[in-house]
């Protein structure tokens, strides 16, 4: 008997809403229409509706440049993301008139590896989807220390341009020098990065806010790679892609 009352109250919505509803057909009929695209004209309007999305797709998928290898994405350091990180530092210079002295992202914000070939908008909307813009911070040698223990930690997990890290195998810093040089108890540094992770990255939320430079990282992979190609070159690895060590090795021979 309990098993029916039961039934009986987990039907009675059903029932009820049947109840309430308009009546339903008894039969339902249907045919199959065959259309020839040759006899249906275009239609203007919709047309004038999809012209500037038209344009702005052919202006996405037209080449701005030429990568010289496959750099490749991943979740620790790649030359892809030393790039980016030097595109982040750069940008930040001009953008603030001064040299920054270091830039970081995050391997988890880079979403495809660059292609060897032709680069257009598209590629690198493919490799960064996020509207992040650039952020620069001004941090003191505990500051950067704490950034760079973090950093070696994490194995290259942050991409970082203007630092190396040296660390033992087990990720615990070493040391680590900016310009090729120890950091001094008497200098602040600019550290550029993403309003992304100035949000959401846990060492940098004690800091003071930084300055946002209203930069996308985006553009400014775009206006990099325009210029190269202005230059006659193809966009290719950094020199120095490699700015992790661990007991000497870089994270590629790395093992873990």
């Amino acid at each position: 008997m309990r098993h029916l009352l039961f039934s009986i109250l987990l039907c009675l919505p059903t029932w009820l809403s049947a109840s309430d509803a308009e009546p339903q057909p008894d039969t339902v009929k249907f045919e199959l229409v065959e259309v020839d695209p040759k006899e249906i004209s275009e239609d203007p309007a919709i047309i004038d509706l999809l012209e500037p999305y038209r344009k702005q797709v052919a202006k996405m998928r037209a080449p701005i440049g030429e990568a010289s290898e496959t750099m490749p994405s991943g979740l620790r350091e790649t030359s892809l993301g030393s790039w980016m990180a030097d595109v982040i530092r750069e940008s930040a210079s001009r953008s603030t008139g001064r040299s920054v002295d270091m830039a970081f992202t995050n391997c988890g914000g880079i979403r495809a590896p660059l292609p060897e070939g032709v680069i257009t908008e598209e590629t690198l909307l493919n490799i960064m989807p996020f509207d992040n813009s650039i952020v620069v911070y001004e941090l003191n040698s505990d500051q950067m220390d704490e950034l760079a223990r973090d950093f070696a930690s994490g194995y290259g997990y942050f991409p970082i341009s203007g630092m190396t890290i040296e660390a033992d195998a087990d990720g615990n810093l070493l040391s680590y020098q900016v310009g090729r040089k120890p950091v001094s108890a008497e200098t602040s540094y600019l550290v550029a990065t993403s309003d992304y992770l100035a949000g959401s990255y846990r060492v940098v939320q004690g800091f003071e806010k930084p300055e946002n430079t209203g930069l996308l990282i985006r553009d400014e992979m775009i206006r990099s790679v325009i210029e190269t190609t202005e230059e006659g070159a193809k966009v290719s690895p950094p020199e120095d892609a490699a700015r992790y060590r661990y007991d000497g090795k870089t994270v590629g021979e790395l093992k873990r």
